[in-house]
């Protein structure tokens, strides 16, 4: 009996950890439609500062520029940066 319960728990455990394993991908995304726009309120000065870091290859830097500039967290600024890299930095 206290076996059952036992092996009850860690079945409910497993499952309950694979489980959120598989709904963190999408809690970790940031969210396109909100990069874009928060992405069009971006100062000029820190957009052009983004877009240059971004073609050197340095989306780190980009993203830092872009939360200390805009103090957006980490997940909206990333979303931003990544949209300015897919539709700005890549023509030069």
């Amino acid at each position: 009996m206290i076996m059952d319960a036992w092996i009850a728990i860690v079945i409910a455990l497993v499952v309950g950890f694979v489980a959120g394993r598989v709904t963190a991908g999408d809690r970790e995304r940031p969210d396109p439609a909100r990069a874009a726009r928060l992405s069009s309120q971006l100062a000029s000065n820190v957009r052009a500062e983004a877009v240059l870091l971004l073609r050197a290859g340095k989306k780190i830097d980009a993203i830092k520029t872009i939360r200390a500039g805009s103090g957006h967290g980490l997940k909206d600024a990333k979303g931003i940066a990544e949209h300015i890299q897919a539709n700005e930095a890549r023509y030069e």
